[in-house]
């Protein structure tokens, strides 16, 4: 376990030497930030953590891919991958190593948004369900589409294909649910159980079920055994 947080710390000293989280980073809390003050003064009315979360996943849906586009990928093309391959550490402390430096980068822009629930107590009487329920959504959803970038940017070559990898996937889960209405019987059901937007619902509204709870974390290990089994691959290969 220790040899993963100090995977994590170095991957995560590499991410925060770039631009790119602050970049990242700024959009998604500005823009939570500029919709949620957009409904509150439409709505005047305390419970718009639901609505509000719902805009920030969709932001976290677009800026992780770019987050996780150089995790893989710029080992290969610093030629680091080399001393990754060959140093005495297992697969799994490798992939586990960078996607939590990944996923704690995420939980910072998460951390940032924390004035909005803030606000809403002190305006009014919230629902407090619905803003545990919200955010819990949000850290379930960022576990599983870290994972899916991760898995992008260990099959892909340069930083483009791994981040237009990563979203094309998570806006075929994302929108999968729309497929749900077209197919009928058992593939329009399969949709609708893929969709990702299907499994943040209920948790928004401060309902937590073991199956909305079970896709996620079955996404995230599914997507980071994959990871593995290319990093492995390409551990033999070398």
């Amino acid at each position: 376990m220790m040899t993963v947080f100090l995977i994590a710390g170095l991957e995560w000293r590499r991410l925060w030497s770039t631009a790119m989280p602050y970049l990242t980073g700024g959009l998604f809390v500005g823009l939570s930030g500029y919709f949620f003050c957009m409904l509150l003064f439409v709505s005047h009315h305390a419970d718009l953590m639901p609505a509000t979360s719902s805009n920030m996943l969709f932001f976290l849906l677009v800026i992780i891919p770019f987050l996780t586009m150089r995790i893989f990928v710029e080992d290969r093309i610093l030629g680091t991958d080399v001393m990754l391959q060959t140093a005495p550490l297992t697969v799994s402390q490798i992939v586990m190593g960078k996607y939590v430096s990944v996923l704690g980068t995420v939980l910072v822009f998460l951390l940032a948004t924390v004035p909005i629930p803030l606000v809403l107590l002190f305006l009014g009487d919230p629902d407090r369900g619905m803003l545990l329920g919200s955010y819990l959504a949000m850290l379930l959803f960022s576990a599983g589409v870290s994972a899916i970038g991760v898995w992008a940017s260990s099959v892909a070559r340069h930083y483009v294909v791994s981040a237009l990898l990563a979203f094309g996937v998570l806006m075929f889960v994302w929108l999968s649910g729309a497929l749900g209405g077209v197919f009928h019987g058992v593939l329009g059901t399969i949709f609708q159980k893929i969709a990702m937007p299907t499994h943040v619902t209920l948790l928004q509204q401060g309902i937590v079920t073991a199956e909305d709870v079970g896709y996620f974390l079955v996404v995230t290990v599914f997507f980071l055994v994959l990871t593995g089994i290319s990093v492995l691959f390409r551990r033999e290969a070398a």
